[in-house]
């Protein structure tokens, strides 16, 4: 199935999190998620090819 990760803060530290999504539409270069993110989820655009779930992230900024 599809999947993103999202970064989710334990213990003070910001982990990935690989979440199943439904997807819908395609517009262009986007892409509808029906279902499996909710608001305010923290989700991972830059570098994603090489996380895994439970890694320690190091960030520049999150938006």
């Amino acid at each position: 199935g599809k999947y993103v990760f999202v970064a989710v803060a334990e213990n003070g530290k910001l982990i990935a999190q690989k979440k199943s999504i439904v997807v819908g539409e395609f517009y262009n270069d986007l892409i509808e998620v029906k279902s499996g993110l909710t608001v305010g989820d923290k989700l991972i655009t830059d570098g994603y090819q090489n996380i895994y779930e439970g890694q320690l992230l190091r960030t520049d900024d999150v938006k």
